[in-house]
C-alpha cells in the first residue's frame, strides 16, 4: 500500500493523472491512493512523505 504523500509545486506545471496543478499549488495524496506524477513542461516539487 503507497503511504501518504504531499506535495508543493514550487515551479512549473505538475500534472497527476487526475489534473494539471500549477506552481504555489499544495496536494495531499492520502494513504493508498494512487496518482501517475508527470509534466509536460517540467516543474519542480518540494515532496514530503509524512510516515518515512
Amino acid at each position: 500500500m503507497a503511504l501518504p504523500d504531499e506535495v508543493y509545486v514550487v515551479a512549473g506545471t505538475f500534472d497527476d493523472g487526475a489534473g494539471s496543478h500549477p506552481a504555489g499549488t499544495f496536494l495531499h495524496a492520502p494513504a493508498g491512493s494512487w496518482h501517475v506524477p508527470a509534466s509536460v513542461t517540467g516543474c519542480t516539487l518540494f515532496l514530503f512523505h509524512p510516515e518515512g
